[in-house]
């Protein structure tokens, strides 16, 4: 099999991995979460959280292709078993579980244990110079050391063509790119206040990123497909999971919570450490920068309510609300700012 038929194939098996494996255990999930895992929305609404868990199936799917691969060329089976093995190294070169779990669970540490009394960076810094220790301060260090692990992998799978020069241009592309996987975390974790929000954010960085990156990154030469082809199969990865709960957040129905925002932020930074040229790249890590300090001054949600164009942009996708004193869907009231921590 090659061409337009592998590719195909390729981008089925991706959107079963990452879209269609996700979306049928959240909708069996969804009922006992309902029963437990509730909070309230800054709407009123009662809602449970673990939407996020899309994320964190989708990397264990793809990582288990490979394993099955490798099961069916010891089988015998050595043409399938080649092209599902180089189908997983690809998918683990663009979907890291190690990111998105250890991102995941330092959200959810956040989640569980967390209190209102400290919020934004300049909150649990506070805490922190009065000796106690904040579950956002133990999420904010372990996803800076994740971002710094990972920056490694990124910078080393670009394509030769864009690998940065030795010694001191290797320092600033490593630190780029973790500043950028760090921030992207945090930053969708601060759009996770109305419904839909942090995954259009996800999806508009996390797609055009993943595009690059497939068509790029070292790793993907392996997979027998050219590099339109493995871009689109890396666009369907990281859409899956964004794809797979968009109903149930977009209609009040779950949140991504801490866990489900930072896994999922962590993941577009990565994509976008992996595929933007550096300069790109930098001036990216700039802009994430200043988002993310300008959330310890002002209200994304008052910015968006006053441009037209961005209240659209923000409405758009999210089903009427029915049930008894429902408001429309765009005025879900925010959370107090958070600074994603």
């Amino acid at each position: 099999m090659s061409g337009a038929p592998l590719v195909a194939g390729l981008l089925g098996l991706a959107a079963f991995a990452a879209w269609v494996v996700p979306a049928v255990v959240v909708r069996w999930a969804l009922p006992g979460l309902e029963r437990r895992a509730r909070v309230r929305n800054h709407r009123g609404r009662e809602v449970p959280l673990g939407l996020g868990a899309a994320w964190l199936l989708a990397a264990l799917a793809l990582a288990e292709t490979e394993a099955v691969g490798s099961l069916l060329t010891w089988a015998g089976l050595r043409r399938a078993g080649s092209h599902l093995s180089a189908f997983g190294g690809f998918s683990s070169a663009i979907v890291p579980l190690g990111l998105v779990a250890g991102a995941f669970a330092f959200g959810l540490l956040d989640d569980a244990f967390g209190d209102s009394r400290s919020k934004g960076l300049r909150g649990h810094l506070r805490e922190l110079g009065r000796g106690r220790v904040t579950t956002g301060t133990l999420k904010l260090v372990g996803l800076a050391s994740l971002s710094a692990i990972y920056a490694v992998r990124a910078v080393g799978s670009r394509a030769a063509g864009d690998a940065a020069p030795p010694s001191a241009g290797r320092l600033v592309a490593w630190l780029t790119a973790a500043a950028v996987i760090a921030l992207s975390a945090n930053l969708v974790n601060l759009l996770d206040l109305r419904p839909a929000r942090a995954l259009k954010g996800y999806l508009l960085v996390g797609l055009p990123a993943a595009g690059l990156a497939g068509a790029l990154v070292s790793g993907g030469r392996s997979l027998p497909a050219g590099g339109l082809g493995r871009g689109a199969v890396a666009a369907v990865l990281l859409a899956g999971p964004a794809l797979a709960v968009w109903r149930y957040d977009a209609g009040e129905r779950g949140m991504l919570g801490d866990a489900g925002a930072n896994a999922a932020g962590a993941l577009a930074g990565y994509a976008a450490a992996l595929g933007l040229p550096m300069p790109w790249l930098a001036v990216w890590a700039a802009v994430l920068l200043g988002l993310n300090l300008l959330s310890e001054r002002v209200s994304f949600s008052a910015l968006i309510e006053r441009n037209r164009l961005l209240r659209a942009l923000d409405g758009l996708g999210r089903p009427g609300i029915a049930g008894p004193g429902a408001a429309p869907s765009g005025t879900r009231p925010d959370r107090p700012p958070d600074a994603g921590a």
